[in-house]
């Protein structure tokens, strides 16, 4: 199985419908999704819980929420929004800003340690 074709697999098992979506949209949510599932492959797949929804849809007011929540030890929950009117767009968006903060929290992981160990704050 191919590393995208895994990333949907996880993605369809992980993503759950929100507000404002109807099922028959999940498909090509999911193929948004695909490279935040690449990222997520590196946590185990029942440890991951994706959320999306849109709040006033196809109005000047649209915003897309994507919540990523990864249980465990290190348990933590980023959000990632947009406001783009265009819903494949904010669905893009929305996913770019949660792997970003995702890299961000692995970095902090990485350097919180070193300035424990160095006396840094």
């Amino acid at each position: 199985m191919g590393q995208s074709e895994e990333a949907r697999r996880r993605l369809d098992s992980q993503l759950t419908l929100g507000n404002g979506f109807e099922p028959d949209e999940r498909e090509e949510i999911i193929e948004e999704f695909v490279p935040l599932g690449k990222k997520l492959a590196a946590f185990d797949a029942d440890a991951v819980s994706l959320t999306v929804s849109v709040t006033s849809r196809e109005t000047p007011d649209q915003e897309v929420t994507l919540q990523c929540t990864i249980y465990g030890e290190d348990e933590r929950t980023v959000t990632g929004t947009s406001a783009k009117n265009d819903l494949v767009e904010a669905l893009v968006e929305s996913r770019r800003r949660v792997t970003q903060q995702l890299r961000e929290s692995e970095v902090e992981q990485t350097v919180s340690p070193l300035r424990r160990l160095f006396g840094g704050k």
